[in-house]
């Protein structure tokens, strides 16, 4: 009643009968040796084939796949999509790699560079531009004032300053720029006046700045715009 080993494959369950012999019991399976039958669906081991099934020949195979690259389930020069939101025209290369070009953009998902028009759908906003973080947003109206989210102090004439805009009566004019810490960068109370990105004679560097503007003592705005050189 011991278990033992007859030394069969295709037996199983071996004990030793009372004739003192190792016996077992027919497998319950075509193929013992992988516990399967024949037409079971199995894996070879091999990347390159597909459908692995049981030969009658109890061997494990697969029919060549039709890919050039099976693990991908592509051919060479496919279509594919590696992940990168900064490249485009993803392909699959001879090696079986899913890779793309670089963007020539700066925000490949929009197809367009920071402070590029744009249009962020939202029909309260005016000036639509992408950001820093590659969002599309416009400058929103506030009492008639106007705010820029984006400018590009590069001497090109084009969007060099950050100022208010508006066509109302000014009576009275406030507008402070701070960094993150609350530092004080700018102060003016001249409308007209524009901040250049400019602080104690030095040009500072890329990012967001807060605003604290105050017309006509009492309407009182805040936000943050994005400096891009």
């Amino acid at each position: 009643g011991d278990v033992c080993d007859d030394g069969d494959a295709t037996t199983t369950n071996d004990t030793v009968t009372a004739a003192c012999e190792c016996e077992g019991e027919p497998a319950p399976y075509d193929c013992p040796t992988l516990m399967l039958n024949i037409g079971d669906i199995c894996d070879d081991g091999d990347a390159t084939t597909t459908d692995d099934t049981v030969t009658a020949a109890c061997e494990c195979e697969g029919e060549p796949s039709p890919y050039d690259c099976p693990t991908l389930m592509l051919n060479i020069g496919d279509v594919c999509d590696d992940g990168d939101a900064t490249t485009t025209n993803d392909t699959v290369t001879a090696s079986c790699e899913c890779e793309g070009e670089p963007a020539p953009y700066d925000c490949p998902t929009l197809m367009l560079n920071i402070s590029d028009m744009c249009d962020d759908g939202d029909a309260t906003t005016t000036d639509d531009t992408v950001t820093a973080d590659c969002e599309c947003e416009g400058m929103i109206e506030k009492y008639g004032v106007y705010f820029p989210n984006v400018f590009t102090p590069n001497n090109d004439g084009i969007n060099d300053e950050f100022k208010a805009y508006t066509q109302d009566e000014i009576l009275s004019f406030e507008l402070k720029i701070y960094d993150r810490w609350g530092g004080l960068l700018f102060s003016s109370n001249n409308l007209n006046e524009g901040w250049n990105g400019i602080s104690n004679s030095k040009k500072l560097e890329n990012g967001v700045y807060l605003y604290h503007c105050q017309i006509n003592d009492k309407h009182i705005f805040s936000g943050d715009v994005t400096l891009i050189r």
